[in-house]
């Protein structure tokens, strides 16, 4: 059994509380490209393509950027 997945929904609620900086785990990276398209003035990223130091300045950033 399957449930439909309000992603677009769930991304611009997310966005309205605030979140900014989004990370797609692996594999691949369709969700990064649907982020990138559903909220520009937001960064996606995915994990599979980023590398983790890179990953953790900009978590860490984010952490500490009042929205």
């Amino acid at each position: 059994m399957a449930v439909p997945v309000k992603w677009h929904d769930t991304a611009v609620l997310a966005y309205e509380r605030g979140v900014r900086l989004t990370v797609e785990m692996p594999p691949g990276s369709v969700l990064t490209k649907l982020s990138t398209a559903a909220l520009p003035e937001a960064l996606s990223v995915s994990a599979s393509n980023t590398r983790v130091d890179t990953l953790s300045v900009l978590m860490e950033r984010e952490r500490h950027t009042e929205h």
